[in-house]
């Protein structure tokens, strides 16, 4: 398939996916959750600071990030939130493939791994755009990463 994201125009949740679809959902939203906030540094990016959140009690740094046409990922404007020690907690999006719903990952228990600390334990959560609050009792993907090894 030459456009596999062209293939998802006029889907909504509830739409069926081919194989050739999942891979490739599961290939670029991967790819982006291993390399952020790496990925921010591809040429092109857009990078504009909002103000800070209140998560909980703690007080979370956002970034709003839009990416550059043809860049493989869930939407082209996505928001970042990092914690006071620069660890990203948060990440907010509306993925193009499900009809621009609304989405959120939180990222929990970091460990370090050859130096590079990371988030091992990833939910995904329907957004509430009008309040920006999610439902913990309706997670809609669990990532757990048991171990990363990077190569030179």
């Amino acid at each position: 398939m030459e456009n596999p994201r062209a293939s998802f125009k006029g889907h909504t949740v509830e739409t069926p996916w081919t194989r050739t679809q999942l891979i490739y959902f599961s290939s670029y939203a991967t790819w982006n959750n291993a390399t952020a906030p790496f990925n921010f540094l591809v040429p092109g990016i857009e990078i504009n600071q909002f103000e800070s959140w209140n998560e909980n009690g703690e007080i979370l740094d956002r970034l709003e990030v839009i990416y550059p046409d043809g860049f493989a990922t869930h939407s082209k404007r996505q928001i970042f939130y990092f914690n006071q020690d620069g660890l990203l907690k948060r990440h907010d999006y509306w993925p193009e493939v499900l009809g621009g719903s609304s989405a959120t990952q939180i990222i929990e228990e970091y460990q370090e791994f050859e130096g590079i600390k990371t988030g091992t334990k990833r939910n995904i959560y329907v957004l509430n755009d009008e309040d920006n609050s999610y439902n913990k009792d309706f997670v809609l993907v669990s990532i757990n990463i048991k171990e990363v090894k990077f190569e030179k």
